[in-house]
């Protein structure tokens, strides 16, 4: 089992001049060469940045970490990453974490159950190269389609907009 942890802080402050929290992503690979690249570009983002080398790995960490957010390699040693995510959402705990799928197999099939269970997007595993970019635009990407900015979320209360919602309810 390997898991690593890797934290950055987000340099901007709230009203009350505390420091906020940067949000929590959990980064799925196998080759751990990839997964210190992607991790320091996600990392100069602003971000904090988990890593698992494995699927159940990736679990335990899901579950004990809270992560905002997953991006999830498709081939893993011992449990696949469409394995995972399926663990995933059967989990109560992770079963609304967002996940964003990387794989170099475009299959339709792969996308679409990628999709029905849950991955907001499903990106082309590329080059250590060029992933660093095309990763953190996804993450953007996402943030952008929740309208939520780093500095703004909170992960026990979800986006402004969902924190607004509930306190309307």
């Amino acid at each position: 089992m390997a898991l690593s942890k890797s934290s950055s802080t987000d340099p901007s402050t709230n009203p009350a001049g505390a420091a906020e929290k940067p949000l929590r992503i959990l980064l799925v690979d196998a080759d751990p060469a990839y997964l210190m690249v992607n991790r320091q570009g996600l990392e100069q983002e602003g971000y904090e940045v988990l890593t698992a080398t494995d699927g159940g790995s990736a679990l335990e960490l899901a579950k004990s970490s809270a992560p905002d957010l997953i991006v999830l390699a498709m081939v893993l040693p011992g449990m696949d990453g469409l394995a995972a995510l399926e663990a995933l959402r059967a989990q109560e705990r992770t079963r609304a974490t967002p996940v964003i799928v990387l794989s170099s197999n475009m299959e339709r099939r792969l996308v679409e159950r990628s999709r029905k269970l849950g991955a907001v997007d499903y990106l082309p595993k590329q080059s250590k190269a060029t992933d660093p970019a095309t990763l953190s635009g996804a993450v953007a990407t996402w943030l952008r389609s929740r309208r939520v900015r780093p500095p703004e979320y909170s992960r026990q209360g979800g986006s402004q907009d969902e924190q607004n919602a509930a306190a309307k309810a």
